[in-house]
């Protein structure tokens, strides 16, 4: 079996853990997930992982890392949307800062579903905005056929998502 095989068993295995609670146990398996193919889908699973067992400096290092994206700033991201980007690292990002300004968290989200804002719209957000704009967020991860839709049947994910934005 080669590694990326064996990388997808371990992963998918690891979930059932975070799904069911058992963090520790669905982190370790995520690292070893990662251990075998550190590519974008282990390097946010990974993340998220370490975000669950409250390692969120870590699983924010991690990301920045393998991705290497310049911050995202509202001032920029009308221009950063129509660049090639990975966006469920937008998802996984905006749960690990949950300490970002209200427009920086939409500038996020709006990155994930592709849709361009310019910093006169994103410096309108509130707290509705972002409860709206989360909920249109949870609803197509939660029909999505992409990989990173998992991430939203990981209950105690989805509760740091929205937390994420009753913050400020």
């Amino acid at each position: 079996m080669e590694g990326s095989s064996y990388s997808a068993v371990v992963g998918n295995t690891a979930f059932a853990h975070l799904i069911r609670g058992n963090y520790e146990q669905g982190a370790q398996l995520m690292l070893g997930a990662y251990d075998l193919e550190s590519d974008d889908l282990n390097s946010l699973n990974f993340a998220v992982a370490l975000l669950l067992i409250d390692r969120p400096e870590e699983a924010f290092n991690l990301v920045r890392q393998h991705f290497k994206y310049p911050a995202l700033e509202a001032e920029n991201q009308a221009k950063r949307v129509t660049e090639k980007y990975n966006p469920c690292y937008y998802v996984v990002s905006s749960a690990i800062e949950p300490t970002a300004t209200y427009s920086s968290k939409a500038a996020s989200l709006y990155m994930y579903l592709g849709e361009a804002r310019t910093i006169s719209q994103l410096k309108f957000e509130n707290p509705a905005s972002l409860a709206r704009l989360i909920t249109k967020v949870e609803q197509i991860l939660e029909n999505s056929p992409k990989p990173c839709a998992e991430l939203i049947v990981i209950p105690k994910f989805k509760s740091m998502l929205r937390r994420a934005y009753y913050k400020n």
